[in-house]
């Protein structure tokens, strides 16, 4: 549920970050935990229509992530993209988070990530996951092997 609070003419959206006057977006705040008079007092009337923050979409290290076909049986691929020059480790881990295979534990350069492993008789039939771990961030896929 949006928080929203009113001051003056001004509406915030304290979930979102986002300040609106009307319908027009003037300017988004930084800490979305702001007080709506802490929210005022960041407001001037320079900061109109900018932002006064950086947007994180981009500080993510590893993003776009597919793993395909799913289910398997002979062979894994990986997509994703790299916004920075980074170590990477992919694992594939069981039900209980026991590592059942690392699949890459390497330095990747920024972009797009395209990695195809082969897994034929080295996994039972069962469900797993994919961990990929990058700069402290881990994203998890999960993947059938049916063999």
């Amino acid at each position: 549920m949006k928080k929203c609070y009113k001051y003056g003419v001004y509406l915030a959206f304290i979930s979102m970050g986002i300040l609106m006057k009307s319908n027009a977006v003037y300017a988004h705040v930084s800490d979305a935990s702001l007080s709506p008079t802490a929210l005022s007092e960041t407001i001037a009337p320079e900061l109109v229509g900018k932002s006064v923050f950086q947007n994180n979409t981009n500080s993510k290290v590893i993003s776009n992530v597919r793993v395909f076909p799913n289910p398997t049986s002979e062979s894994i691929s990986l997509s994703f993209k790299m916004n920075k020059r980074a170590d990477v480790s992919i694992k594939v881990m069981d039900a209980l988070g026991s590592e059942m295979l690392t699949l890459m534990n390497q330095v990747l350069d920024a972009g797009i990530q395209n990695h195809t492993f082969d897994i034929q008789k080295k996994l039972p039939s069962g469900v797993y996951f994919i961990r990929i771990t990058s700069s402290g961030e881990t994203i998890v896929k999960r993947i059938s092997v049916v063999n």
